[in-house]
């Protein structure tokens, strides 16, 4: 089994995230048995055309996708994953809220629900990636389209072009760009990230937060 070197495959930073030029894969991940749960969307950022049409895949074919991608030769690959990349610990060493997780009385929380659902999808996910050995640098990018409020919900595919939107666009009206911490500054307090659960360097992401009009 080939495994990445580490070099090829990190956080993504802030200043690759506010001027965003290359190659971006933007991903609304489900993690089902059997349902084609996971919004796909390809595209070159540069050129602002996408490659083919957002698409709704299963786990299995999202992650046979992205793996067979990484191993092309050539630029860097900006992958966005709407699933928490960094995760946040009490001074008693219990979880906790992290910024933008939390709007009015509305929380949605890296640890609960469906939050942990999609960290343990991206955490596969990302291990696939390692194990089929990149051959160009791979950046990983947190995304959150939350607190959604439309009487119709949106399909896997309009998540995932929304984050396009977002990136395309930048911050601004519905959608920022921030810097994963906690939402309360207590002492004690251990803000993580998720890449150090798989031997990666342990940098944080960015998160793009859409919120849903």
């Amino acid at each position: 089994m080939t495994r990445a070197d580490p070099g090829l495959l990190r956080a993504g930073k802030m200043a690759e995230l506010l001027e965003p030029t290359g190659e971006w894969v933007f991903v609304d991940i489900g993690f089902s048995a059997r349902g084609k749960t996971c919004g796909y969307l390809r595209t070159d950022v540069g050129t602002d055309s996408t490659i083919g049409r957002a698409a709704a895949l299963t786990y299995g074919e999202l992650t046979r996708e992205i793996s067979a991608l990484v191993q092309v030769p050539g630029p860097p690959l900006h992958l966005v994953l709407e699933a928490p990349l960094s995760a946040v610990f009490g001074p008693e060493g219990n979880p906790m809220g992290r910024t933008g997780e939390r709007r009015g009385s509305q929380t949605r929380y890296w640890y609960a629900g469906l939050g942990c659902a999609v960290l343990v999808a991206s955490l596969y996910l990302i291990k696939a990636i390692m194990d089929a050995g990149p051959r160009r640098e791979v950046r990983l990018f947190e995304a959150m389209v939350t607190f959604k409020k439309r009487s119709t919900a949106p399909t896997h595919e309009q998540d995932a072009e929304a984050l396009w939107a977002a990136v395309s666009s930048g911050p601004g009206g519905r959608c920022r760009f921030i810097q994963p911490g906690p939402i309360d500054e207590r002492v004690g307090t251990v803000l993580a990230s998720t890449f150090a659960l798989l031997g990666l360097d342990g940098q944080l992401p960015p998160i793009i937060q859409v919120i849903d009009p």
